[in-house]
């Protein structure tokens, strides 16, 4: 977002666009491609982290994105899933403070 032309910006509102026109007209349609682009890196990502574990192991296997999935579409456990969820991430970012030295800093990690 901040390589978008700022003269573009200048010139709509020079010409009597407020703040929501221009926004809409100029600056929005510019940032589609980069939104694009983050949507469908979530959407890989998120597929690859499901879709792969079950591929290759089968419902039977336990991975994370299997469990909660189950969890949600069988069990109807939301807050199980939820739980599950936020310890799989609570995991991984313990695991990237560590190996990165973020836990050397001195700062604390939760």
């Amino acid at each position: 977002m901040r390589g978008i032309d700022q003269a573009s910006i200048r010139a709509a509102r020079s010409h009597g666009a407020g703040p929501a026109e221009t926004f809409c007209r100029i600056f929005f349609p510019q940032t589609l491609p980069g939104i694009e682009v983050g949507l469908i890196l979530t959407f890989v990502s998120m597929a690859g982290s499901f879709v792969l574990p079950v591929v290759l192991g089968g419902q039977s296997s336990i991975m994370s994105g299997v469990v909660i999935n189950n969890q949600l579409n069988q069990e109807g456990a939301w807050g199980a899933a939820s739980a599950t969820a936020g310890l799989s991430r609570w995991r991984w970012y313990r695991e990237f403070a560590t190996r990165s030295g973020l836990a050397r800093c001195g700062r604390p990690l939760w």
